[in-house]
């Protein structure tokens, strides 16, 4: 049996050899202490100078659709004794499912490195839409924010070529109006509009009651619109602000307007934008 060295491969630098007539990717073994264990690097010297002859890299490409939550310690017989690379392809989506969760784990307890080439999209989840206010004077409430697309859970290299963004924040959900107008009876009042959701798929905030317009949730790629004001009698309640696009705060809620008596409402603040990533321990993340 022959043993050559051939040039790099997908699984990095590679040792061959040839059985027969066809060359197959061998991993060295040495034993130390009576036990036998994998190499993970291999070094010659050549002309006075290291170089590195083999080094053993596992490898996974992710299935094209979306996936929610995807934790890479949980891809079965993944490799932590060499170095890992996880390959997202254009065509796949990983999304948290709520804001609470996370697009990507990184897994942790890795013996080599760690890289994830990024093809596609990893996005944090977008914020709910917050309600709008009810009479009397109720204030519209404040919108989500959005979650984390990745967390840190090791030493990690990214090569991004792709999207990874937090959630957009929710929209703020308008201030309700009471104007006493005693011969409009209940026409008088108006709930404020609801929210609209952060994308991705940020749920929609609740008009207030008296006919407060619902927001609209987000979709996928595009964020939630504020729902309409709704007048009473010479007044109008405030508009539901529109929730965020990917990384961008959501809009804040507008407050009454036309004759409005006092305590006048207020609409609802903006959910702010998640991160890209957090850590949860003093890991590095090194971009390339």
């Amino acid at each position: 049996m022959e043993l050559q060295q051939q040039p790099m491969e997908m699984c990095g630098l590679s040792i061959k050899s040839k059985s027969g007539n066809t060359w197959r990717t061998v991993k060295p073994w040495v034993k130390r202490s009576s036990s036998w264990v994998a190499v993970r690097v291999v070094w010659v010297k050549a002309s006075g100078n290291w170089k590195k002859s083999y080094e053993y890299e596992w490898n996974y490409t992710l299935p094209s659709g979306e996936f929610t939550n995807f934790d890479i310690d949980n891809i079965s017989g993944i490799d932590k004794y060499h170095n890992v690379n996880i390959t997202i392809p254009s065509s796949t989506t990983l999304v948290g499912s709520t804001t609470s969760q996370y697009a990507l784990r990184t897994g942790s307890g890795y013996g080599g490195t760690l890289k994830i080439i990024n093809n596609g999209k990893i996005l944090g989840r977008g914020g709910n839409g917050g309600n709008g206010g009810s009479p009397n004077h109720g204030n519209g409430s404040a919108g989500g924010g959005g979650g984390t697309a990745i967390l840190v859970e090791s030493n990690v290299t990214i090569d991004n070529n792709g999207t990874i963004a937090g959630g957009g924040g929710g929209g703020g959900g308008g201030g309700a109006v009471y104007y006493d107008a005693p011969w409009y009876e209940d026409n008088d009042r108006a709930g404020g509009g609801g929210g609209g959701g952060g994308a991705p798929y940020g749920a929609a905030g609740s008009g207030g009651s008296y006919s407060g317009n619902n927001g609209s949730a987000a979709t996928l790629t595009t964020y939630g619109n504020g729902g309409f004001i709704r007048r009473a009698d010479a007044s109008w309640g405030g508009y539901g602000g529109h929730g965020g696009a990917y990384s961008s705060n959501g809009g804040g809620g507008s407050g009454p307007s036309g004759y409005v008596t006092n305590p006048r409402s207020t609409g609802g603040s903006y959910g702010p934008a998640g991160s890209a990533y957090i850590k949860s321990g003093s890991f590095t993340v090194t971009q390339v």
